[in-house]
């Protein structure tokens, strides 16, 4: 499994920017040891705001907040998702409920 976390999209921004980003300030305080994040699946809220998704492995534990603690000083709205929905620390009166995942049919030779 994995933990999601969301950053508002910049213009000019890319997924690879904006990780780049976050890893060269986990690199800064020596933070980077056995972590890593991939990305997920972007969405938008009103067609207005839109936002990488960065998803990290669950064994990372504490660290995953060091995500929250980067996107504090980006002056960008950030999220957590939990279940379904996408809290906003920076926005308390700002919460979004996600489509239901697509459900993918595993092909036979993977069963």
């Amino acid at each position: 499994m994995a933990q999601s976390r969301y950053i508002e999209i910049k213009i000019g921004d890319t997924w690879a920017s904006v990780s780049k980003e976050f890893g060269d300030w986990l690199k800064e305080r020596n933070l980077t040891e056995n972590f890593g994040w991939n990305e997920g699946v972007t969405f938008a809220i009103d067609e207005a705001i839109f936002f990488f998704c960065f998803n990290f492995p669950d064994r990372h534990g504490e660290k995953i907040g060091y995500f929250e603690e980067w996107a504090q000083g980006t002056e960008r709205l950030y999220g957590i998702k939990s279940k379904r929905t996408v809290v906003f620390p920076g926005n308390t009166m700002l919460n979004v409920v996600l489509p239901p995942e697509k459900e993918v049919e595993v092909p036979p030779w993977l069963k």
